[in-house]
């Protein structure tokens, strides 16, 4: 829907031919598509049409493995096939994330900027609200990413992120929140409640985008007191750096 908004925007809201869309079925499935390929073989026709029935339009699916290299396509651009291959690893990391390296990340991050360049700032917005969508505080991948781009692309990041929350982003980390700290306690742990609030305010402080120097981390998880905890979480939603949070109290 937002592209075909996006579509009359640009035209002025007059349009007199309707655009080629090709649409792209994203599918994360463990064993591969196992649906089929055809459209005239999704239709649900009864049994005494599927005989002689001709579908007036036939489209196929292109199944694309994003584990497979791409094929080299002699007429796109050097952008355009760095915008694919960018896009590719940040499908494939939602599996398969912690086995990156870091010189992998560097040459991501060096995609992201290419794509800036090149494409403009529309196309690496998509690519980084997919990032904070998909990539949780916790993920490794996220913050090693988060730690080899450059300022430029640490602000788009942190414009990605405050796009998710507005729209739903933040109801979704409540959630994840209250799942660890379920678990937590289901596990037995020895001081579960103290370390479902330290785990909840590191969550909280890593999706403001703020980095969380590892002594800090280590206070925190260290740290028994529930008010204590609690009282930084609170300043967390509204501070402006972490060290704000840790401020002793007056």
């Amino acid at each position: 829907m937002w592209i075909w908004k996006r579509f009359l925007a640009n035209q002025g809201g007059s349009v007199r031919k309707i655009p080629l869309i090709i649409p792209v079925v994203l599918a994360q499935c463990e064993n591969g598509w196992t649906a089929p390929y055809r459209l005239s073989e999704m239709l649900d026709l009864p049994e005494e049409l599927q005989e002689g029935f001709i579908s007036p339009v036939e489209v196929a699916l292109i199944i694309d493995d994003v584990r497979d290299p791409i094929v080299q396509d002699q007429q796109a651009r050097d952008e355009i096939l760095t915008l694919v291959r960018v896009t590719r690893l940040l499908l494939l990391a939602h599996h398969e994330g912690d086995r990156f390296t870091e010189e992998q990340m560097i040459a991501i991050a060096d995609m992201l900027t290419t794509v800036k360049r090149e494409l403009g700032g529309e196309i690496i917005c998509t690519l980084w609200f997919y990032v904070v969508s998909v990539f949780g505080p916790e993920s490794r991948f996220r913050r090693t990413l988060l730690d080899v781009i450059d300022e430029e692309q640490r602000r788009m990041h942190d414009a990605a992120r405050q796009k998710w929350l507005a729209e739903g982003g933040e109801q979704w980390l409540e959630e994840q929140m209250e799942q660890r700290k379920a678990a937590l306690l289901a596990e037995g742990h020895k001081a579960g409640r103290a370390a479902a609030k330290a785990e909840m305010l590191l969550a909280l402080l890593e999706q403001r985008g703020f980095k969380v120097p590892s002594k800090v981390r280590e206070r925190v998880l260290a740290t028994n007191d529930e008010v204590q905890l609690q009282r930084w979480f609170q300043r967390a939603v509204v501070a402006s750096s972490v060290d704000e949070v840790f401020l002793p109290v007056p």
